[in-house]
């Protein structure tokens, strides 16, 4: 089967979602087998990297979902920042600080220059649930307990593949099928533009399980 996701990247026939991608202006290069998924994780490594080995030897519960998501799946699209639906759990959120705590989130707000007090910790992620965070590194990250899509940790858990990213890490990602109704759900201009190259990525999906 692989030889036949190598063709259909190499002549998209008429018809399919891969050419409409293409003619709508997807470069589908970082698409082509086998890095298509980012299955070597190149992309998630050199991205995402410390924020994803750190909840890793942490052992939190979370999703990926967003953009960082897309890349997961083989987007060839950029993204700045890191979306995740976490479990809420006491425990969970225990170590959930514990492995942010070093990368010294603060609150990621318009005007930076006035801070508001914050402090990351236990009791704070327990007194509520949505964090949009900045860290040290200038890295963003998004701390999510529910959006008006995904109502809950299992809800999200659900809907998630799992996907084996970077070497000796597993990572639970909400699927391309999820991602798709939430992107034309949402229908923002930068939504309706990441459409085509989902709907291409799941057209190669379904055609690599055969």
């Amino acid at each position: 089967m692989r030889d036949a996701v190598r063709e259909h990247f190499a002549n998209p026939p008429p018809g399919s979602k891969l050419r409409a991608a293409i003619d709508f202006g997807v470069d589908i290069s970082l698409m082509a087998p086998p890095d298509y998924s980012d299955r070597g994780g190149n992309r998630a490594q050199r991205n995402f990297g410390p924020i994803f080995a750190a909840l890793h030897e942490h052992d939190v519960a979370f999703v990926v979902i967003g953009g960082a998501a897309l890349i997961l799946h083989g987007s060839t699209r950029l993204t700045f920042d890191i979306d995740i639906l976490y479990e809420r759990s006491p425990e969970n959120i225990r170590r959930l600080v514990a492995a942010l705590r070093p990368f010294r989130p603060a609150l990621r707000l318009p005007k930076p220059d006035s801070p508001l007090p914050f402090v990351f910790d236990e009791r704070t992620l327990q007194n509520d649930g949505n964090f949009t965070l900045v860290t040290s590194d200038d890295f963003e990250i998004d701390l999510l307990a529910s959006t008006e899509d995904l109502p809950s940790y299992d809800a999200v858990l659900a809907e998630s593949i799992v996907v084996e990213s970077i070497p000796g890490m597993s990572l639970n990602v909400l699927s391309l099928d999820a991602l798709l109704h939430i992107k034309k759900r949402l229908n923002r201009v930068k939504d309706q533009l990441a459409v085509p190259e989902i709907e291409a990525l799941i057209e190669i999906r379904d055609l690599e399980r055969g």
